[in-house]
């Protein structure tokens, strides 16, 4: 597999994690 296109995918995927704890802590703060 490509390693850029691997990196742009984990960057993605942690980009949406931030948005999950950030509606999360909006909900339970």
């Amino acid at each position: 597999m490509n390693e850029a296109k691997k990196v742009q995918e984990l960057k993605a995927i942690q980009s949406e994690l931030t948005d999950l704890h950030q509606l999360l802590n909006g909900e339970f703060v």
